[in-house]
């Protein structure tokens, strides 16, 4: 074995045992997340309803338990986002399908132009899409968790306040007694946390949809 051949073979081994030695990843300053995490939002800001799927049927009984759809569909109609009409479905009542009148919610162009593809999407790669009243951007990090898990599939949580620019809509005091989640994101902008998953992937760390995230 010659000089250079022996140098090379040495600069190889301590390169294995350097790997093999290699604890789990640093928790990194929050300064250095804060970019990632405002790109994450400039791309999957939007604060959503969880109204994914239309038409919206509410029955008799909706109404009369007083349902999340029983009350929300009737504020987002004033607005205009919504429209109704009477129809009938089936339903299985006392273990028997029967007919069931309805009053059918299906949105508005004004709706849709709300209705927006979310990450983490359906099958076939089509976007699944929700109704959002809104998009926060960051203020600023507070807070890092220590990575936690198996190397090369650590994660940790990362803690920001937020800025919020709320579709016009938003703000309308009914939407917010019907949306009391929305009403809790106006009232603390620049001092509420939230939490944003972070995955290590590729030697540095990405924000992560909580929905996908390992």
């Amino acid at each position: 074995m010659d000089h250079k051949t022996a140098i090379l073979l040495g600069a190889l081994l301590c390169g294995c045992a350097a790997a093999a030695t290699a604890g789990p990843a640093a928790r990194p300053e929050p300064a250095a997340l804060a970019p990632e995490l405002a790109s994450y939002l400039d791309r999957q800001g939007d604060l959503c309803l969880g109204k994914f799927d239309w038409p919206i049927n509410v029955t008799a009984q909706d109404v009369r338990f007083g349902t999340r759809d029983a009350l929300q569909m009737p504020v987002l109609q004033k607005l205009g986002l919504v429209a109704s009409n009477h129809a009938t479905m089936m339903r299985r009542v006392d273990d028997v399908e029967q007919p069931v009148a309805v009053t059918q919610y299906a949105l508005t162009d004004a709706g849709n132009a709300f209705y927006l593809p979310r990450e983490g999407s359906a099958a076939a790669g089509t976007p699944r899409h929700d109704l959002c009243a809104g998009r926060l951007s960051l203020d600023k990090v507070v807070d890092v968790s220590a990575p936690a898990g198996p190397a090369g599939h650590e994660m940790l949580t990362v803690s920001y306040t937020y800025r919020y620019a709320p579709a016009p809509w938003g703000t309308d005091p009914d939407v917010q007694r019907v949306f009391p989640a929305l009403a809790r994101i106006a009232h603390g902008v620049g001092t509420q946390r939230l939490n944003q998953p972070f995955e290590r992937k590729d030697g540095r760390w990405v924000a992560v949809n909580p929905w996908q995230s390992r």
